[in-house]
């Protein structure tokens, strides 16, 4: 063998070396690792995609199983580290080894069979893999009248139907989340925009929001209209409750889950 060949085998011997004991570039290289997590509803694949001296880029998926929708979903885990950057979520706290992670508003709802994904920077000297997820139960809260303001207005009437108005103000200083509103009423609405009716039961509606007007912000408002076969064109509802659903920052509020198998 030449001596010119030999010095270039030398140098790339030296080379793989240096590539294998600098402990930055080999935790850049590392295999991808991931993790399932599942209480049969709500199915968690947490993914260590790539990782570079003490950064570690993780993408997250959840999926929801169930037959039914996951509503304003947030979750707990934990986890090491300090997180720089957080896509398509929001950290609501991360701490004493605990990370609560809620969604944006336009992803907050999984519907059945469906999924949504995030993803985050984190800063952190070591690769960990969670070991506990929490899904956090969404709990009702019935606002007090103080707190918003409810508008009702008949645009228009004839013989046999009529088409009237809804708003809901934001009076309570925080977004409310998820509305659902219940009074009792009279009128037959037959068709409705902006919103849906879930219930009717002798004259009472159990209404909810559309999906793309789901959260109230602090000082704004949302309407939303329909038309009626009127029994009383005068009457107007009465016995109104505007629910939201917000999730519990509790811990222990929500459903352990489990490794998958």
């Amino acid at each position: 063998m030449k001596l010119g060949t030999k010095r270039v085998l030398a140098w790339i011997l030296v080379l793989c070396r240096v590539l294998v004991s600098a402990p930055g570039l080999a935790y850049a290289h590392s295999q991808e690792q991931k993790k399932s997590l599942t209480d049969g509803d709500l199915v968690m694949e947490y993914e260590i995609v790539s990782a570079w001296e003490n950064r570690i880029n993780v993408s997250v998926k959840l999926t929801n199983n169930s037959n039914n929708p996951i509503e304003n979903w947030s979750i707990a885990y934990d986890s090491i580290g300090e997180v720089e950057n957080m896509w398509n979520a929001s950290v609501v706290e991360n701490r004493n080894g605990k990370m609560t992670v809620k969604n944006l508003g336009w992803n907050q709802d999984i519907a059945a069979g469906q999924s949504v994904s995030y993803g985050y920077i984190l800063k952190s000297d070591t690769q960990y893999m969670p070991t506990y997820l929490s899904l956090l139960n969404a709990k009702k809260n019935d606002l007090t009248e103080e707190k918003f303001a409810f508008s009702y207005v008949v645009y228009s009437a004839w013989d046999n139907g009529m088409n009237a108005n809804i708003s809901i103000a934001n009076r309570s200083g925080e977004d409310v989340e998820d509305w659902t509103i219940e009074f009792d009423y009279p009128n037959v609405i037959t068709e409705i925009w902006n919103a849906e009716v879930v219930e009717y039961t002798n004259h009472h509606y159990v209404i909810k929001n559309a999906g793309y007007n789901q959260n109230i912000v602090s000082g704004s408002a949302i309407s939303f209209g329909f038309l009626a076969n009127p029994v009383d064109i005068t009457a107007e509802p009465e016995n109104i409750k505007l629910t939201e659903l917000y999730d519990c920052d509790d811990l222990y509020c929500g459903k352990q889950l489990l490794p998958a198998d």
